[in-house]
């Protein structure tokens, strides 16, 4: 790396980098690399929702929490259904628990 070069991730990710998929074991992330290889759109957001969230959260809900989320530079919304649901089910990024 050069010294005037920008790194948009710092110094450990290459640019090109889009996205990490990183979870427990058996938590889906397979099935949501295969999804996106697979379907010519990437992985349907209504999809996530009934097969993660439905139960929580109304879609609308949902909906709402994800824009609040993705507004941020580099946003992004974790859905963690090894917490409770009011105690960091979902979250904005790593560390803020989004209540719902």
């Amino acid at each position: 790396m050069s010294d005037g070069e920008i790194r948009r991730h710092g110094p450990l990710l290459p640019n090109t980098i889009r996205c990490i998929i990183c979870g427990p074991s058996n938590c889906g992330k397979t099935n949501a690399l295969i999804g996106l290889i697979e379907s010519p759109h990437g992985v349907r957001f209504e999809n996530v929702y009934n097969d993660h969230v439905n139960t929580d959260i109304s879609y609308e809900n949902f909906c709402t929490l994800c824009h609040l989320c993705w507004q941020r530079k580099y946003g992004f919304v974790i859905i963690d259904k090894d917490s409770v649901l009011r105690n960091g089910r979902y979250r904005r990024g790593f560390n803020d628990f989004a209540v719902v």
